[in-house]
């Protein structure tokens, strides 16, 4: 799991004093990834295509920012680790079919290019957030910040929706036979 993914855990539990109980939670978000990684990448018996996986790749974010958000919010420790194994669950599935479409829709020849560019803002940027959010929590406590930040991760669906590409985007057919 990715350190951005651990430090909302760890802002949470030192907030409600429970320490290493949200651990379970770190831990459901991860298998909850995890599973919906080997779902999306293990062998399929239809060849059917995937028709809405933008729509779905846009859904899956939202559900994931809205989870976030609240995660902040919700009274109760089972709640909070339900919370983030549908995160992690949503997080698995946004990942998967974000890299298929990036993958799919990119020209084979700046693939590598295009591959870059997209890890150097998910998980190279990242990190240069946490001193300014860090701050931010300091001042005005976990949950506001923790909701502010989910609608500015937010914006990203609105900016996905807006695409016609992404919301028309599709998955290819498998071929019955043909491995690549």
């Amino acid at each position: 799991m990715t350190p951005n993914l651990k430090i909302p855990d760890r802002v949470v539990a030192r907030a409600r004093g429970c320490g290493r109980r949200m651990g379970s939670g770190a831990g459901r978000r991860g298998a909850g990834a995890g599973s919906a990684n080997t779902v999306a990448a293990g062998p399929h018996p239809s060849t059917a295509a995937e028709p809405r996986a933008g729509l779905m790749m846009a859904g899956t974010l939202l559900v994931g920012c809205a989870g976030a958000a609240t995660i902040a919010l919700v009274p109760t420790l089972w709640l909070a680790v339900v919370l983030a194994a549908v995160i992690g669950l949503c997080a698995g599935v946004f990942g998967s079919l974000d890299n298929a479409l990036i993958q799919t829709a990119a020209d084979p020849a700046y693939l590598g290019r295009v591959t870059s560019v997209v890890m150097l803002t998910m998980v190279g940027l990242a990190p240069l957030s946490y001193p300014l959010v860090g701050a931010a929590i300091g001042g005005w406590g976990a949950a506001p910040v923790f909701v502010g930040c989910d609608i500015f991760a937010s914006l990203g669906v609105g900016i996905a929706l807006a695409s016609e590409a992404v919301r028309h985007a599709e998955l290819p057919r498998r071929q019955p036979g043909v491995t690549t």
